[in-house]
């Protein structure tokens, strides 16, 4: 359960505690990448030139001093535009009082869980400590990150580093399919991914029901969509695999739109087509699945764009809400979409392919 917080404060006192920080996160929807920003970037030919069409942007101060760099990588992108996410973020959350304060920190647990799976992972593949942490992403680091890379098991984990984070809770509850015990795998560390997920998840719901009011109302929402994109992904992706049903179910969040009636269909089905069936109760899902199938390239693939574009759609109707939490969720959603439609990009500037931006979730016209 989450600590006490309280629930939101009274329309003419959240006005007075929260107004400001709702009006400077909604001004941020103008700093997002308009389409013709878009068309210009993918007119680019190397990452120099797209240097100088971001220098047009809110994003000017993060990346003006790399104008005369040459030989520039992608990763340059991604760090200026991590850098203007980390500010923004860190603004709010040094100008925020309970029970927004609590509400923006819940915002980055689903990266600790991310990052502490990142640098497990990749110590069982022998990559070096300081490169996984510097692959961390940065909102969700925390002290002593860096010792994550000795544990070889659950309770390791959970005894040298984690028990002092917000997200040892969700260790404790994990099932990983065996003892805390038990040596950290390949296989059984995804396991532990997705049963981290799905508890935070829970927790994060818990969070919103003791808010209540319109921040429940809107938020619910967007948290049964992202438990329902995790019950789609867990079944797809273990499609083929040991994994038995009821160790699917013990994976999957006991929230969305698909729980409980959906989430058991998904359990059950052993084929891509079978998951589609159990998606036709959603017309949404239905849709994305069926037009993700129909692609020529990997369906899994489309059917994760798909998705994306569901939820860029639904963060961009949450920015408009009002006297709610959701607007800064919105915010958090829409910010991790830019960046990854921007990566998309550099990455095939960089490799000379100039795709069209048609596939990408625009999040300003």
């Amino acid at each position: 359960m989450v600590k006490k917080v309280g629930s939101c404060p009274s329309l003419a006192t959240y006005a007075n505690e929260f107004g400001f920080l709702e009006g400077v996160v909604k001004t941020h929807y103008n700093d997002f990448l308009s389409s013709s920003d878009y068309l210009a970037l993918n007119e680019c030919e190397n990452i120099s030139d797209f240097i100088v069409q971001l220098n047009g942007t809110r994003y000017c101060q993060y990346v003006q001093h790399h104008r005369d760099d040459a030989n520039l990588e992608p990763s340059v992108i991604h760090d200026a535009m991590m850098r203007k996410f980390v500010d923004d973020y860190n603004f709010l959350l040094d100008n925020a009082i309970e029970p927004l304060l609590t509400f923006l920190r819940f915002c980055t647990y689903g990266h600790m869980i991310d990052n502490t799976i990142l640098i497990i992972q990749g110590t069982l593949q022998g990559r070096e400590p300081a490169r996984l942490i510097k692959a961390c992403h940065p909102l969700g680091r925390f002290d002593g990150i860096g010792a994550l890379s000795t544990a070889r098991s659950a309770k390791d984990l959970y005894d040298r580093v984690l028990i002092d984070t917000p997200i040892a809770k969700y260790f404790e509850k994990a099932a990983i399919g065996g003892s805390a015990e038990d040596t950290l795998t390949d296989s059984n560390i995804e396991l532990l991914r997705n049963s981290l997920h799905k508890h935070y998840l829970e927790d994060f719901l818990e969070l919103i029901k003791e808010l209540g009011g319109d921040t429940y109302d809107e938020m619910k929402p967007l948290l049964d969509f992202e438990a329902d994109r995790r019950a789609i992904n867990i079944s797809i992706n273990s499609l083929n695999s040991d994994i038995t049903a009821e160790e699917r179910r013990a994976l999957m969040p006991r929230m969305g739109v698909l729980f409980p009636c959906g989430t058991d269909q998904l359990v059950n089905r052993d084929s891509l087509q079978g998951v589609g069936l159990a998606l036709s109760r959603v017309d949404e899902y239905h849709h994305i699945f069926v037009a993700g199938s129909e692609d020529d390239l990997d369906s899994t693939v489309s059917i994760e764009d798909g998705m994306y574009k569901l939820e860029t759609a639904m963060a961009r109707q949450a920015m408009y809400r009002g006297f709610c939490f959701a607007p800064f969720y919105g915010f958090f959603k829409l910010r991790e979409q830019e960046i990854r439609n921007v990566m998309w990009l550099a990455e095939r500037v960089h490799l000379g392919l100039n795709e069209g931006v048609s596939k990408l979730p625009i999040i300003r016209d």
